[in-house]
């Protein structure tokens, strides 16, 4: 027996689903983003911020990732009516998967941060204080010394580490 599959009913409906997928790749950018931002205050303020500070982003952090995201996603949709948010299903996606996703991504930038070695994060406080004495200078140093250096980290492709195309000379 051969079965052959049947798109004229799929095909009909072609319109609602090029709404729909272009619907999803909307709340998928936009929880990237305010989810990525999350992560990036939450990881910088629970490494470098003070401990009264740092403990609420962990409790946040356990809490978020140790409940399932449908469960997120059902609290803000009709729990959070109950207390006078009322929210669209779009924003109330967004919201759901923004908290979500921050909570993943706070915890990977905060081991990549914590992955850089101690002298390579004191240096831009030496050259912030040594060139201007400036905090802005600091900030300027920590940024453009401890950022990429996060970024090589965190980055799966180890695509950016220096290769030498000539060979290595012999001494003989």
């Amino acid at each position: 027996m051969q079965t052959a599959l049947q798109f004229g009913p799929v095909l009909v409906h072609l319109d609602l689903l090029l709404r729909g997928l272009e619907k999803t790749i909307q709340l998928a950018a936009l929880s990237i983003l305010f989810g990525t931002l999350i992560g990036i205050f939450g990881a910088v303020g629970r490494s470098y911020g003070p401990r009264v500070l740092s403990w609420p982003i962990a409790w946040y952090v356990e809490l978020i990732r140790n409940t399932p995201l449908l469960i997120q996603l059902y609290f803000v949709f009709f729990s959070l009516p109950l207390f006078g948010f009322k929210l669209s299903s779009s924003t109330a996606a967004i919201v759901a998967l923004s908290i979500h996703l921050g909570a993943y991504a706070t915890e990977i930038l905060r081991a990549g941060i914590e992955a850089i070695p101690k002298g390579r994060s004191r240096l831009p406080n030496r050259w912030g204080s040594a060139a201007t004495g400036s905090s802005a200078t600091s900030c300027w140093c920590r940024r453009r010394v401890l950022f990429t250096r996060r970024s090589r980290r965190n980055s799966s492709c180890r695509s950016w580490e220096p290769r030498s195309s000539a060979p290595s000379p012999r001494k003989s």
